[in-house]
């Protein structure tokens, strides 16, 4: 399953990118999913199995997502159900 996670500027994903393949979680930069909103244009990728230590990386550094999804493929499309942040 993929996990989204998404800050409120494009400067914090990419900040949040260098953080997490910096301590070995694989992540990439994706376009935001315009159903997740449009405050910043893009957004991180991650395995769903990778998410809590991606999680605990970005708290360490003090960069706070603005949020968590777990996309779930739909019959008309992706959907992305939101996360409670505390794992």
């Amino acid at each position: 399953m993929e996990s989204i996670i998404t800050f409120s500027n494009t400067s914090s994903v990419m900040q949040g990118e260098e953080i997490l393949l910096s301590k070995g979680v694989p992540v990439k930069i994706m376009a935001r999913p315009i159903a997740l909103g449009a405050e910043c244009g893009f957004c991180l990728r991650l395995d769903y199995v990778y998410l809590a230590p991606a999680l605990q990386a970005l708290s360490q550094s003090a960069l706070v997502p603005e949020g968590i999804f777990l996309k779930i493929e739909g019959l008309f499309g992706p959907d992305y159900q939101s996360l409670d942040r505390t794992f």
